[in-house]
């Protein structure tokens, strides 16, 4: 076969390449690099069952060398993971930009990830080369793992009760102070504060200020504030904002938390407080539905170091394992009416309340996010404050795309219109 390959291809060559010397050369092995290519991905994935009885995921094929399905999964990756889950299953591998990327879909298969060891399924494999250039050297995903979880006991020494009470207030004060620029009515687009997140820091940094004996140095007090910054500003900004258009499209759900508000916090709307925060059901309800629709971050991925064994599948070594919260969350087998916007499907049994990792916005089992709690306080507080100043619409029914196109998944022109409450 690759012998008749090669002659067509040479008659082809023929009559493209003239007589110029460098093109005999180049396109020849341009010819022959597709065709080793090509060979590679046939014998690895075609066969799915070796000579040695290893069965690997189904592998969805590509015409395109090299890139795979990097061109259809950037354009619209939620849609390509559903389509090939519904054809193939909830394991499945593709090739993009020469890398193989393997799927778990679903509870049972995602568990996989979730339960899994660092030295089995690396994160430091996958994230080091995204988040060094941004965090620096010396912390994060740079360093070994046991020293990274060290870099996070840290950040949890903020991350208390005592800390939240404090930063209520401050977030509150902070957001009816930014709001003040916005005047009674128009179209505009939120922001976030950062404040919070520096006093975390400065009071991870005064109460422990050493790793293993080791003063830690400015570059990498710098480098877990941005990594803290980036980790939980832009995630929570991202989910805030698009739950502000959801609740604008529902103006029902926005009516029940303004309503909520005079319930629990009074009438006359006195500062808030953090006891409080816990009684605010149906906001809290709205964050968790806004989370299912969009997770801020649409994959979870780690470096498969060792062979792994999932729903009657090997997967070798050199796999990049991926987790997509996005799929998992809208599963049509797992969720009721799996795309509507409905905060009271938690009121009810609910077929996902079963599976352990059916909902996962903030990952699951070791892998959790250390600042979920905090997360629901900011949210809480900043969306309390928010919906006692105004009321929210759509920009002539308005509501945005996805951008897929940033690691966080933003609304497109996020913009709305607001119009100040008369109270």
């Amino acid at each position: 076969m690759l012998v008749s390959l090669w002659q067509a291809g040479g008659a082809l060559l023929e009559e493209a390449v003239g007589g110029s010397l460098a093109s005999k050369v180049l396109l020849p092995c341009a010819f022959l690099l597709t065709i080793a290519y090509l060979s590679k991905l046939a014998f690895k994935h075609l066969n799915t069952v070796e000579a040695d009885n290893v069965k690997y995921p189904p592998y969805i094929p590509s015409v395109i060398p090299f890139l795979g399905h990097a061109i259809s999964f950037g354009k619209s990756p939620i849609e390509f993971l559903e389509r090939a889950y519904e054809k193939y299953g909830p394991v499945f591998s593709f090739t993009m930009v020469g890398k193989t990327f393997t799927y778990l879909v679903g509870s049972d298969a995602a568990a996989l990830l979730f339960n899994s060891k660092n030295e089995d399924l690396n994160a430091e494999d996958v994230y080091s080369r995204l988040t060094t250039p941004v965090f620096g050297k010396g912390v994060a995903y740079d360093v070994p793992n046991p020293i990274f979880l060290e870099q996070k006991k840290m950040f949890k020494t903020g991350l208390n009760i005592a800390h939240f009470k404090t930063h209520v207030r401050m977030i509150e004060e902070e957001t009816v102070d930014y709001f003040k620029r916005w005047g009674d009515s128009g179209v505009g687009s939120k922001k976030r504060s950062w404040k919070s997140f520096i006093k975390i820091v400065y009071g991870a940094h005064n109460s422990q200020s050493e790793l293993h004996g080791t003063p830690l140095n400015d570059d990498e007090i710098a480098g877990m504030l941005i990594g803290l910054l980036l980790a939980g500003q832009h995630t929570s900004s991202t989910t805030s904002a698009w739950m502000g258009f959801f609740m604008a499209k529902h103006k029902s759900v926005q009516d029940q938390c303004f309503a909520e508000q005079k319930a629990v916090c009074g009438e006359d709307f006195p500062p808030l407080h953090y006891d409080q925060l816990k009684d605010l059901q149906v906001l809290d309800r709205c964050i968790k539905e806004t989370l299912r629709l969009r997770p801020p971050i649409m994959t979870m991925m780690r470096m498969a170091r060792t062979p792994q064994s999932v729903a009657g599948y090997n997967i070798p070594p050199g796999h990049q394992v991926c987790v997509s919260p996005t799929v998992n969350h809208r599963l049509h087998d797992t969720w009721v009416q799996n795309t509507e916007f409905n905060p009271d499907r938690y009121l009810h049994e609910n077929p996902a309340a079963g599976e352990k990792f059916a909902y996962v916005p903030f990952g699951a089992g070791r892998h959790r996010c250390i600042g979920e709690n905090f997360a629901y306080v900011q949210i809480k507080t900043i969306w309390s404050t928010m919906l006692r100043l105004y009321e929210f619409d759509l920009v002539d029914g308005y509501f945005p795309t996805i951008n897929y196109t940033t690691m966080i998944h933003t609304p497109n022109n996020p913009i709305i219109r607001y119009k100040r409450r008369k109270l």
